[in-house]
């Protein structure tokens, strides 16, 4: 990629993924010490999410239907709009409005919603050839990892020093330097590649529908296969949202330090992984390397069983063992998923990956909290470390099959 384009993408994406990193942070932490009540901004997370959730095929058809720069502007202008009137209204109060807090975290659900999915199904418009895809999402990836590892760390500093309308207006200023990132950015007209067929025979308007995207990614037969794989591979590591702050809190409890340091670790394994991606000539399409990362997934759900109950005794051990597993946990999980989203990129026609992007990321959105909630009811009545056992097993059947079925059709 040249640095013409890396630039601005590497600051438009910062400048918006950090700033409502931090922001809502900020919100979580101004909900829960004011109110005392975790309850009261887990119902305003969900209202942010249930939107989210509704919003986002609507979101398909608009990235699929409009110019990529004029939506990605139209999305910055309108945070900066409501973030602003959000300021103006806050100004001066010693206790959060809900309601401001409920339409920031909708906000910030929605437009991070779209222009995350504007910039995946922008990458033909950017780069110039399918060998600068794998450093395009190795960038985007990088940046957002980088954002979910700071973000927090910068909110939990400024809290004490902030308001909430300072902090608000912290946020306005990083959209506003997207807003001017943005503008240096060069889409092209036409994509390097060239997959439509739908605008040739006169009936764009017709496929520009869900059931249309639907239908042609259905006819993708080893994308749709590595969706699958995905949709699984996402509901198996449920059991790491839920057992690991159980294993954090078990042997952890009263060490801040070592509860920081494992949290971050897996945003470290992600950013280190996205870096190479970015910056480093890798071939990101093969299949064979989605197959290994989900392979390392399943191997570390598998160490940590026998981890904890080798080093249980020795919390420094266990510590160390436990930063290395959530080390490759997120190496494998970015290294798997940057050939997945380039993949994607590569095989779909332009014209459908705004709805076909939106398609996966309500999928993810909900696979996510349904292996949440059945592993939180395993977790209840099993041992924790039989859980992660049949996990990894499970994972590991699963990959074994998958590979298998893949090479008997010559796909790996």
């Amino acid at each position: 990629m040249t640095l013409r384009v890396r630039l601005p993408l590497f600051f438009t994406v910062l400048f918006t993924q950090f700033g409502s990193a931090v922001l809502t942070f900020f919100l979580s932490l101004t909900v829960l010490m004011q109110t005392k009540s975790p309850l009261a901004f887990s119902q305003i997370v969900l209202i942010g999410s249930v939107v989210s959730l509704l919003g986002t095929p609507v979101i398909g058809l608009m990235v699929d239907r409009y110019p990529k720069k004029p939506l990605l502007l139209m999305a910055q202008l309108t945070s900066m709009l409501i973030l602003a009137m959000c300021f103006f209204f806050s100004m001066g109060q010693v206790t959060p409005n809900l309601f401001i807090v409920i339409l920031i975290v909708v906000l910030l659900n929605l437009m991070d919603s779209l222009v995350s999915t504007t910039i995946l199904a922008s990458a033909v418009h950017l780069v110039e050839s399918e060998e600068e895809l794998g450093q395009f999402n190795g960038l985007i990836q990088s940046v957002d990892s980088a954002s979910s590892l700071l973000g927090p760390v910068v909110a939990g500093a400024i809290y004490p020093l902030m308001s909430l309308d300072m902090a608000i207006g912290l946020e306005l200023l990083l959209e506003g330097l997207g807003l001017i990132s943005l503008c240096f950015l060069s889409f092209s007209n036409r994509p390097f590649q060239q997959l439509d067929d739908d605008i040739v025979d006169g009936n764009a308007k017709e496929e520009q529908t869900l059931k249309a995207a639907l239908s042609y990614l259905f006819d993708q037969k080893v994308l749709l296969i590595l969706l699958f794989g995905m949709l699984v591979m996402n509901f198996l590591l449920s059991a790491l949202v839920i057992g690991f702050p159980i294993i954090v809190t078990t042997y952890f409890s009263e060490n801040s330090l070592a509860v920081g340091i494992l949290e971050a670790s897996v945003s470290v394994g992600m950013l280190l992984a996205s870096s190479v991606f970015a910056y480093r000539s890798i071939n990101p399409d093969k299949i064979s390397l989605i197959i290994k990362s989900w392979l390392v997934s399943g191997f570390c759900l598998f160490a940590i069983v026998f981890g904890v109950t080798i080093f249980k005794h020795n919390l420094f051990f266990l510590l160390i063992f436990l930063v290395v597993i959530n080390l490759m946990i997120g190496l494998a999980l970015t290294a798997g998923r940057i050939p997945i989203l380039t993949l994607f990129q590569k095989q779909i026609a332009p014209s459908k990956q705004g709805r076909i992007f939106a398609i996966l990321d309500v999928l993810v959105q909900v696979s996510v909290p349904v292996g949440t909630l059945i592993f939180g009811l395993l977790f209840e009545y099993f041992p924790i470390l039989t859980v992660f056992f049949v996990s990894g097993f499970l994972m590991l059947a699963f990959v074994a099959y998958l590979s298998r079925f893949l090479k008997k059709k010559d796909l790996l």
